[in-house]
This record gives C-alpha cells, sequence and structure tokens, in this order.
C-alpha cells in the first residue's frame, strides 16, 4: 500500500490514477503532486463540534457524492500524500475512509510531501479540479470497528485474537478535555 516519491512520479497523470493531496487547504496552495486534487478528512466525518466530532460520515452517500465530485470512481488507484512531520496522518483517515467506500486500490506516500520536496520533485501550485465522475461505494464492512466490536476486543484481549492499537495523543487518550 506505500510507494516511494520515484514510484509516483511514474504513474502521476496516468489515466485511472489519482492523486490526493490530505493535506490543510494552505499546505495544498502552497504546492502539490501535479495533477493532485485536495480532500481533507474532516470533509468525511459527521460535524466538527461537539462529543462526536471526528466520526465516520454515516452517509455513504454523502462520502461518495463528494468523491465523485473530486474525480474520484472506486475503479481508480488513488495514491494519497500526506505530511506525516507536519500534521498527525490525515492520510491514514482518508485511505481507511476510501477503503471503507470499497475504493479497489489505495496506496500512500512513503514519507509523504516532506519526501517529494527533499528529493525535488515537480511541484504545481494552484487549484486542480477534475471532471466529476460517478463514485459507486461498495461498503465493505470488514474494515469498520462499531462500539460493540471494541467492547468485545476489549473483554477478549487476552485471546490475542485481535489487537486493539490507540493512535490517539497522549491527552486525548487520558481523556484531557479538548485535546
Amino acid at each position: 500500500p506505500f510507494l516511494d516519491a520515484e514510484e509516483l512520479e511514474r504513474f502521476v497523470g496516468h489515466r485511472g490514477v489519482v492523486v490526493v493531496d490530505a493535506r490543510p487547504g494552505r499546505a495544498y496552495r502552497r504546492g502539490h503532486v501535479p495533477g493532485a486534487v485536495h480532500l481533507e478528512w474532516t470533509e468525511l466525518v459527521e460535524g466538527v463540534g461537539g462529543p462526536a466530532r471526528g466520526v465516520q460520515d454515516s452517509s455513504f452517500e454523502a462520502m461518495a457524492e463528494l468523491l465523485g465530485g473530486r474525480g474520484l470512481t472506486v475503479e481508480d488507484w488513488v495514491i494519497v500524500v500526506g505530511d506525516p512531520l507536519e500534521y498527525w496522518g490525515e492520510e491514514g483517515r482518508i485511505a481507511w475512509a476510501l477503503t471503507l467506500l470499497g475504493q479497489r486500490r489505495v496506496s500512500v506516500l512513503d514519507g509523504g510531501w516532506s519526501t517529494w520536496l527533499k528529493e525535488g520533485r515537480p511541484v504545481q501550485r494552484g487549484r486542480v479540479v477534475l471532471p466529476p465522475a460517478v463514485y459507486r461505494p461498495a461498503v465493505d464492512e470488514a474494515v469498520l470497528a462499531r462500539k460493540e466490536d471494541v467492547q468485545d476486543f476489549s473483554r477478549a484481549a487476552t485471546e490475542w485474537s485481535h489487537v486493539l492499537v490507540d493512535v490517539r495523543e497522549p491527552a486525548e487518550f487520558r481523556g484531557a478535555p479538548d485535546a
């Protein structure tokens, strides 16, 4: 699922390959992989305030409409670019959401934008708009852990059939308010 900058550069502009830049808008506007469309993880979640911040949007149709509007189809190979040195893992969240929606092939640029720049790869500025497409999700519930699933995994922790990994910041893990 990971590819290096050299591999990505070979596929830029190929039919059926869509590069998605997952960094915040201001970073995207400063420069991105040529041809990359912009998509932030927050566009795929329900409401940004309240106790359910960051919860995956329960309307798969709404997410499909958004993705189609950005020019993606489930048949495309989507390569997601983030910046693990500057941000918190937005590329992983988008790659997971695409997998949930049944995206047939999803990859992540290893080392992200920082590596792309460090290696002197080409940079494009300005917003990229692809022609709208029809995104037909084929939701894969197997990659979605619901509250009950997590509770079941926790109770069966000694069986080691499942491993739960908590990737939150330390303050979030401790339950600090507004972490």
